[in-house]
C-alpha cells in the first residue's frame, strides 16, 4: 500500500507488514492508551527508513516536536484503514 498524508509525507507499506503480530501488538498498546509506545509502533509500521524519514519531515528549524510526528503517524493508520475497508 502507497499513501500519502494530508501534510505530504509518502509511504508504503507492505501487506505482511500489515499481518505482523509486532505492529498488532504495539497497535493494541496505542488503543489502550499507551502513547510511549509510539516511537516502538512507528519502527514497526514503517521500518527504520521511513521512520527516519517521517521525523526528518516533522522538523522545523531543527526541531521535531511528538506531536507533530504522533499526528502524521495516527493519519497513517486512519489511511490505512480506510484502505482496509475497500
Amino acid at each position: 500500500m502507497r499513501g500519502t498524508t494530508a501534510s505530504g509525507f509518502e509511504f508504503t507499506l507492505e501487506k505482511e507488514t500489515l499481518n505482523n503480530w509486532d505492529v498488532l501488538d504495539q497497535l493494541a498498546e496505542l488503543a489502550d492508551g499507551e502513547y510511549i509506545h509510539l516511537p516502538k509502533f512507528t519502527r514497526a509500521l514503517l521500518g527504520i527508513e521511513q521512520t527516519n524519514a517521517l521525523v526528518a519531515h516533522c522538523r522545523h528549524d531543527g526541531v521535531t516536536k511528538p506531536m507533530d510526528v504522533a499526528t502524521e503517524v495516527f493519519e497513517i493508520i486512519r489511511l490505512v484503514s480506510e484502505d482496509g475497508k475497500n
